[in-house]
């Protein structure tokens, strides 16, 4: 089956924009209140898309992530414990396809090694504290967060 027509398949209980009131959404935006914080905004955007999908499908895919949050958190910790150097660094430079960012003065002068610009997607602890905070928030919703940070540049800042 071609993912298109599996798509369409999905898709096919869903409620469009116009099956609904405009004063029923303006109602239940009302219910909904002014959100206080970006946790708040998240959650009540979830709700919101919420509105357009059928009560089953919501279920289901809510106990699908409760499923998959367990096993998704188990290979992020086993892939982050897998690493073998944990190096804090003043700078970390944009590892895709820039490695002119250093001079050539200092890569020569001092020994500069690349692995230390933390590729890939790991899980740290400031990820467990965040994913915490939203869990405590919101116990009995889920609400899927993620944050990569692809590098930071600092340009002609060198500590050494």
């Amino acid at each position: 089956m071609k993912l298109f027509k599996l798509l369409k398949i999905l898709s096919r209980f869903n409620k469009t924009l116009f099956d609904i009131s405009v004063e029923d959404q303006e109602k239940y935006l009302q219910k909904l209140g002014t959100p206080k914080n970006d946790f708040d905004r998240s959650y009540k955007q979830y709700k919101c898309q919420n509105l357009f999908i059928p009560v089953w499908k919501v279920g289901a895919l809510n106990i699908i992530s409760l499923c998959a949050l367990p096993l998704l958190l188990i290979y992020l910790f086993i892939k982050n414990e897998k690493r073998v150097s944990r190096t804090i660094v003043d700078c970390i430079g944009a590892y895709k396809g820039f490695e002119e960012i250093i001079p050539q003065e200092l890569s020569s002068k001092y020994n500069i090694d690349s692995s230390v610009w933390m590729k890939g997607t790991y899980i740290s602890h400031f990820d467990i504290k965040y994913i915490a905070k939203i869990a405590m928030s919101y116990p009995l919703s889920p609400l899927n967060s993620s944050y990569k940070c692809n590098g930071i540049h600092i340009n002609n800042l060198f500590k050494f």
